[in-house]
């Protein structure tokens, strides 16, 4: 048998999305589609390890594109706290090659955000990606925290954190049945907030229990 010799085409970018929390979140937004998965769980440890977050850089940075961008999404990221982050740049750091880009994205809800968070995300170069489902009215009608109350107030100031900083961020709306109807005043709130507007569309989703 004649064998034929591949060429393996190794891309110059790749994006690793990494979530560090897995569902948990400090919102119960009702159209969540990753929230019911918590029950997978089955009330073990959902928050990643140290030990596993320098693992993945060690076994995956030396041998990946040379320019990497890791993505942060959850649940909510942030409650994986700004001391997991820290050692996330210094792994980072560590195991990536002398010529290698990394660059670091994260999707947040924004409520957690602070002058700490902000100085970290402004000084290691993060692209923040902030959920907003538009004004008070449209956002908190599913946006609500765990005790029940509108998020939009918590998410505005920490959208005014980052600007405060220069943090380079964009927004994401969820269009669903409430805001669909009013296209001027989601992109209102792009163009107020001076940033990139991405549009994602709610949809219903199996219950976790006939997957």
């Amino acid at each position: 048998m004649r064998m034929v010799e591949l060429n393996v085409i190794q891309p110059s970018s790749v994006t690793l999305m990494i979530k560090p929390v897995g569902a948990l979140c400090n919102l119960d937004c009702e159209y969540c589609y990753y929230l019911p998965t918590k029950s997978v769980y089955d009330g073990h440890e959902s928050r990643m390890s140290l030990a596993t977050l320098e693992s993945i850089f060690a076994s995956y940075l030396p041998v990946a594109a040379d320019e990497v961008t890791i993505c942060w999404q959850g649940g909510e990221p942030t409650l994986a706290g700004i001391g997991f982050f820290e050692k996330a740049l210094e792994y980072q750091d560590k195991h990536k090659r002398p010529s290698q880009k990394i660059a670091n994205a994260i999707q947040t809800n924004g409520t957690l955000l602070n002058d700490d968070w902000c100085e970290l995300l402004r000084r290691h170069g993060f692209l923040v990606g902030i959920s907003i489902d538009g004004p008070p009215h449209f956002h908190d009608h599913y946006r609500r925290t765990n005790g029940g109350a509108g998020s939009h107030d918590k998410v505005a100031a920490g959208l005014r954190l980052l600007q405060r900083h220069g943090v380079e961020y964009n927004i994401l709306c969820v269009l669903n049945d409430r805001n669909v109807g009013h296209p001027d005043d989601i992109i209102v709130v792009g163009w107020s907030k001076g940033a990139e507007l991405s549009l994602l569309l709610a949809s219903k989703e199996p219950s976790i229990s006939n997957v």
